[in-house]
């Protein structure tokens, strides 16, 4: 599976065999809020992570995670305290480096 993600805030995964179109997913996000994709990883069992960036017109950004299963099932979601400049799917876990020089791992589940 190949996945993209836009600064509309969409993920569109295809078959990386034949490149046919899978799905679109939009991350959920309140309707005050424009959301872009920061970052995706996509892990050994297909199970795909998507970082967001919600900015408001009053209220500064926001940062979420989003974990979709292979058939693009919202499986978790977690607001962030501060930006995440990497991440990495190793089994059931996620991996974090933030910003701030901070590691994180996380149950890829909740």
């Amino acid at each position: 599976m190949a996945v993209s993600g836009s600064k509309d805030g969409t993920v569109i995964m295809h078959s990386v065999r034949r490149g046919q179109y899978l799905r679109t997913l939009r991350p959920p996000c309140e309707s005050f809020y424009s959301a872009r994709v920061a970052q995706l990883q996509v892990g050994m069992e297909g199970h795909m992570v998507a970082q967001t960036v919600m900015e408001g017109r009053t209220a500064g950004k926001r940062y979420a995670l989003y974990v979709y299963s292979v058939n693009g099932t919202l499986l978790a979601s977690v607001v962030l305290e501060e930006p995440v400049s990497a991440l990495y799917l190793v089994s059931d876990y996620l991996v974090l480096g933030t910003l701030q020089g901070n590691l994180h791992i996380r149950d890829l589940f909740r």
